[in-house]
């Protein structure tokens, strides 16, 4: 894993992937309710 390359263990690489996903997935589903209610809007 590219984390884990850098010199981080990987336990701790393997948390910060886990961690930046999950970050990912909610940001994605925040901007999705975003879209749908100004697409709404404008409906």
């Amino acid at each position: 894993m590219m984390f884990e390359q850098s010199g981080i263990g990987a336990d701790d690489a393997y948390r910060q992937a886990l961690w930046g996903g999950s970050m990912g997935a909610v940001f994605t589903l925040i901007a999705l309710e975003l879209i749908d209610k100004v697409a709404e809007s404008y409906g």
